[in-house]
């Protein structure tokens, strides 16, 4: 909505269920419930009871509450979920007791070493290190060179994750909360990049029966992977849009001649729609928005062309080959007929 905008195309309002309130409940620094947890992890006192009375005292919104004396209730998308407190706290701590970590850094293994000894990022993932051999070199002056190069880049660290390495495994306790808080940021903005697919999964059942198949259980799991919304979205709004110079680099030959200039401009993409006779696209400022079957229609023409083309140049392949080979077959041919006409005649001159 926000790319239609700003390209100044006409919005189709969508009713969909708004699940940023209960994250902002979650994620909100410092009173969401993910910090409230990890500070009950860190302090000394009873982490479950100051979890209960952060939530009983302060409450953050509508969608976490309290639902008996003992566990707390958060509204998720799909319902609301009820949580025990009796071993958050434990089970928040992701974190080795530093003198195992020292242990297994003294390992004779030189990936074990690794794995301890490197730097995580906040997604609790490990970096990687690359060592840079500094070749040995004869001369004076070249053992200088490798020096001043060695002494700057001896180690090129390089990260698994856009992420930097920030976090010793020894000094700095880490939590399940920080590491799923950075781990959404780092989806959301993959998210928000462009160009990501999920691969959705969905049980049949839950009894793991072959050929199973539980309705409620798929519909529940079809809700709350929001497929219904999505598609929803995808049918009443643009789900393709393509720029103008890639748009007329790509389909200009299905409604433009081959020696016909064809200008990257908004007319020219919207003459080639018409020429088309497509129906419910719309052109903004410097993209065209197409509908889910209009880039099918296209895919299927530009398929069906494509194929056409293919078809012309083989047959183009075939007649030159044969205008090629011609010549050398007829001249092949009148060697072989020279050849028996000769056979023949000597053949007559022998039984005179």
């Amino acid at each position: 909505m926000q790319e239609q905008e700003e390209e100044e195309v006409p919005i189709t309002p969508l009713q969909y269920y708004d699940n940023k309130p209960t994250i902002d409940e979650l994620l909100n620094k410092p009173d969401g419930l993910m910090y409230i947890i990890d500070d009950a992890t860190r302090s000394k006192e009873d982490g479950v009871e100051y979890i209960i009375q952060t939530i009983t005292n302060s409450p953050k919104g509508p969608r976490i509450k309290m639902a008996n004396s003992k566990d707390f209730c958060v509204a998720h998308y799909t319902g609301k979920v009820t949580y025990e407190t009796r071993n958050i706290p434990r089970k928040n701590r992701d974190f080795l007791p530093p003198e195992m970590i020292e242990t297994l850094r003294s390992s004779h293994n030189g990936i074990v070493k690794q794995l301890f000894s490197n730097q995580l990022t906040r997604s609790g993932n490990l970096t990687l290190t690359s060592d840079q051999n500094v070749l040995a070199a004869t001369g004076k002056k070249k053992r200088w060179g490798a020096a001043l190069v060695g002494s700057d880049s001896t180690k090129l660290r390089r990260y698994n994750t856009e992420s930097r390495g920030e976090f010793s495994q020894t000094r700095r306790m880490r939590t399940a909360s920080s590491v799923f808080r950075a781990s959404s940021l780092e989806i959301l903005k993959a998210m928000t990049g462009g160009g990501t697919k999920f691969v959705r999964c969905i049980r049949a059942d839950l009894s793991g029966t072959p050929g199973g198949w539980q309705s409620e259980v798929v519909k529940q799991q079809i809700r709350a992977l929001g497929v219904v919304d999505t598609a929803r979205a995808r049918q009443k709004g643009y789900s393709c849009r393509v720029t103008f110079a890639d748009f007329i680099q790509r389909y200009r030959f299905l409604a433009f001649d081959f020696d016909e200039p064809v200008d990257v401009t908004k007319e020219n993409c919207r003459l080639l729609l018409i020429r088309l006779k497509m129906e419910g696209w719309m052109i903004g400022k410097s993209k065209v928005f197409l509908r889910y079957y209009n880039e099918e229609y296209l895919a299927r023409l530009y398929e069906t062309q494509v194929k056409k083309i293919v078809k012309v140049q083989c047959m183009m392949r075939t007649f030159l080959a044969r205008k090629r080979v011609a010549p050398k077959l007829a001249s092949r041919q009148a060697s072989r007929d020279s050849a028996d006409g000769k056979f023949s005649r000597g053949c007559s001159v022998d039984a005179t």
